[in-house]
């Protein structure tokens, strides 16, 4: 049979003059490839910088490809969004050599792990030279790792932070009757009054700018019962959401609420309300109060003798942590609320129903974040400041594409936590106390 085939061909290029080659075999791509080591070495460092920047991320989702980063000039639109974004966090992207880079890609995720974006990461001879997110929908707009997630409606602040003006120094203070991850809180409208909650007490202190002096004002026992919360009213006085001690299984403090105590002007008692076991945080406005119990925000107006509920509303998390105030000065009331993992801002529009407007993965831990919103650079905007037992502490700024976070380690050193935020009264501060 052979030999037919071969004298076929050979009849065949005898009558047509020339011998047609077969096709060639399809040449195989060129393959990127990536040695293990450095593959742990540059998911260290993608790692490291997600988690600065207090991401959830699913790092099985992390991939590695090949890039050329060439550009048609400085001014072309990705350049300068690159430039922007590593910018933002510290990278030089002018460092990066004109071949090919190692880029990253990860998917990052909100705490309920629905998808937040993706973050891509380049790196240029080893060096990380640019990193930024992606949003779905929107995939060719680079936001900086700061920026924490966009804004879910258009424009929703009257103004944002001003980041040339700076931040003062903390103030250090061990020689308080502070209690150790106590529940802090300072009175808005006499802003020399701080609060902190221990065992079943809470003292109230007056800070003192000239001697740099706390005193304890008043000592408030509630017999036995734990304030899990409280908030100052814009009024005078004290809203406190107390409950029982439980012990769980790893001997970390749990709590069921039992009531909520209004103090007046002077810290007394004015009246109580018995309360179901499920709610969490307490937070206060104009004359109004909201309670969080489980994913349920209601809504009362204070009276002098008694709390009126007028409203409620269904949110998609639990609040452990929830403060209310108007943070950049229009006029509006904004909630900042946590369930220990994500950080959560709503705008209320009429009829207590609240908007949505942005959320992120917080990165303190679990039930036991507080919240703390303060303008404590003098800027007119308020950034909210996180903390939580385990001394995690993050900061979040409003900026136009969204809120910005700070590096725990700019901060917070280890083994300080905050005590309270003082922005009254012609001083400004974040104390501190030693947490060793």
């Amino acid at each position: 049979m052979k030999p037919f085939i071969i004298s076929i061909i050979i009849s065949l290029t005898v009558l047509t003059g020339c011998y047609v080659e077969p096709p060639p075999p399809s040449e195989s791509p060129v393959v990127f490839t990536i040695t293990e080591r450095d593959k742990i070495k540059l998911s260290a460092i993608i790692r490291e910088t997600l988690d600065g920047y207090y991401w959830k991320y699913d790092f099985n989702s992390l991939f590695f490809e090949e890039e050329a980063l060439t550009f048609d000039s400085r001014t072309s639109p990705k350049y300068l969004s690159m430039e922007r974004a590593a910018a933002s966090i510290g990278l030089d992207f002018s460092k990066r050599s004109g071949g090919a880079s190692i880029v990253a890609a990860i998917n990052l995720l909100h705490n309920s792990n629905e998808p937040a974006g993706q973050a891509r990461f380049y790196f240029s001879g080893g060096t990380l030279v640019c990193a930024y997110y992606t949003v779905p929908g929107a995939e060719n707009v680079y936001y900086g790792l700061r920026e924490k997630n966009i804004y879910i409606i258009d424009d929703p602040f009257a103004a944002y932070e001003d980041y040339s003006v700076p931040y003062p120094e903390p103030v250090v203070v061990n020689k308080y009757d502070f209690q150790k991850f106590s529940i802090t809180e300072n009175n808005k409208t006499r802003d020399n009054i701080l609060a902190s909650a221990a065992d079943d007490k809470l003292f109230f202190y007056e800070y003192n700018d000239g001697g740099a002096i706390f005193t304890l004002k008043r000592e408030v026992s509630f017999n036995g019962l734990i304030p899990m919360d409280f908030a100052f009213l814009p009024g005078g006085g004290c809203a406190v959401l107390l409950g029982d001690r439980n012990e769980d299984w790893d001997g970390a403090k749990d709590y069921s609420s039992k009531q909520l105590i209004v103090l007046n002007d002077e810290y007394s008692i004015l009246y109580g309300v018995n309360l179901g076991n499920d709610y969490t945080a307490v937070a206060a406005y104009d004359n109004s109060l909201l309670l969080c119990r489980g994913k349920i925000l209601e809504f009362y107006t204070v009276r002098r003798d008694s709390i009126a509920k007028r409203s409620q509303a269904m949110i998609s998390h639990w609040a452990n942590a929830v403060e209310c105030t108007d943070l950049a000065n229009g006029g509006q009331i904004d909630i900042a609320a946590t369930d220990g993992t994500d950080l959560y801002l709503y705008r209320l529009k009429d009829s207590d129903i609240p908007d949505l407007i942005w959320r992120t993965y917080s990165g303190t831990a679990f039930a036991y974040s507080r919240i703390s919103v303060r303008d404590l650079n003098g800027d007119g905007v308020s950034e909210i400041y996180l903390t939580d037992p385990s001394l995690s502490f993050a900061r979040y700024t409003l900026d136009i594409n969204g809120l910005r976070a700070d590096s725990a380690g700019e901060d917070a050193p280890a083994g300080i936590y905050i005590v309270g935020i003082l922005t009254g009264g012609g001083y400004k501060m974040m104390v501190y106390e030693d947490g060793e």
